[in-house]
């Protein structure tokens, strides 16, 4: 087993370095922004005393470590799932469990190891920061709120979501290995099928709120619908996405009272949601390389009535452009013409979607 680490660990050699150059990308950017509170400081203006928020844009603002993992995954899966290199590793004496259980290790090693490095860098920017911090705030009438609220918990907070983000993503990627035939297009499906989910919750929140099907009075049914899907997306984003909510601290001045809006990064729901997410994704996994395996699947997918859904999904998905189009471009409502046109582009779309399974299935990455 731990011959076989070792040859996961050296398939994604490179990707430890280029996780490397972000953390030393990061560090310029976190230290950055130490230089600008200390000139602010030594220029006599009060700013940010909420450190961490600063640090969370830098992370939510760089989507490279997500480019990084999807190509990480189809590193690790390429091979394996090759058809002359695969023969012989899976000649060795390990189950396919045994082989996947290796890949997650080594996958899982280079998250901890970006998010690790991250920490030490938010911690070690923070902790330079606190006699800044502290100093501005002693001159905020309220500024023991901030000290209450922004701790160095916080930033430990803010790394383990960090972290646990990552390994949804990468379990996520993980699970599509088994779903779809090959590695590459693997990758690109599972992460288009995820922005497609977005896309088509995005054709739920125009209808509702734009409805240019119907622009009269919006009924009460539509109305509760609404309520439910912003009740969803705000879920989902505090769960996944480190959206973490507001909260109001009250101070009061002259017997007025002020309110102040802070975003404290804290472990709880998020934390269990992801961490279910991750052991789902991962135990889906396994239960079918076990049935499987990693060479196994005859289809485009996992069976030829998931390639038919792809196919009608992706139709859907073309469709649904000239709807948009007729909400937003033209801001009217959606017409006859429309309705030809969302035809055209759905079939367009199925007939192309449909070329690319035959092709992947006859051979190719």
């Amino acid at each position: 087993m731990k011959t076989l680490i070792r040859h996961e660990f050296d398939l994604i050699q490179l990707m430890f370095w280029v996780v490397a150059g972000i953390l030393v990308r990061v560090g310029l950017q976190a230290n950055n922004l130490y230089i600008v509170l200390q000139n602010k400081y030594l220029e006599n203006i009060i700013w940010e005393p909420s450190l961490p928020n600063s640090l969370l844009r830098i992370l939510t603002n760089d989507g490279t470590m997500t480019l990084v993992i999807m190509i990480m995954v189809y590193i690790q899966f390429k091979e394996i799932k090759g058809e002359g290199v695969s023969e012989f590793i899976l000649s060795l004496p390990f189950t396919s469990k045994d082989i996947l259980v290796a890949k997650i290790v080594a996958g899982l090693s280079l998250i901890l190891f970006a998010g690790i490095g991250i920490g030490i860098i938010f911690l070690a920017v923070n902790m330079a920061s606190i006699e800044l911090i502290e100093n501005m705030r002693m001159l905020m009438p309220s500024g023991h709120l901030f000290t209450e609220t922004y701790t160095t918990f916080s930033i430990i907070a803010m790394t383990i979501r960090y972290i646990l983000e990552m390994a949804v993503i990468y379990s996520f990627l993980v699970m599509g290995q088994f779903l779809i035939k090959k590695a590459g297009p693997s990758v690109t499906f599972m992460v288009s099928g995820a922005f497609s989910i977005l896309y088509l919750l995005a054709f739920f929140a125009f209808a509702i709120y734009l409805n240019p099907l119907n622009s009269g009075e919006v009924p009460r049914v539509i109305e509760s619908i609404r309520d439910i899907v912003d009740t969803l997306a705000q879920m989902i984003s505090e769960a996944y996405f480190m959206n973490t909510p507001g909260e109001y601290l009250a101070y009061s001045i002259n017997e007025i009272t002020y309110h102040y809006a802070v975003y404290p990064q804290k472990l709880g729901f998020a934390t269990i949601a992801s961490v279910s997410t991750i052991g789902l994704f991962f135990s889906i996994s396994m239960y079918l390389a076990d049935k499987v395996g990693f060479n196994r699947i005859k289809y485009f997918t996992i069976s030829k009535t998931w390639d038919k859904v792809i196919v009608i999904w992706c139709g859907l998905c073309c469709g649904l452009l000239q709807y948009f189009y007729a909400a937003i471009v033209k801001g009217g409502r959606f017409d006859t013409i429309d309705m030809v046109l969302t035809l055209i582009w759905a079939g367009l779309g199925m007939l192309i979607m449909n070329r690319i399974i035959k092709k992947s299935v006859a051979g190719g990455e």
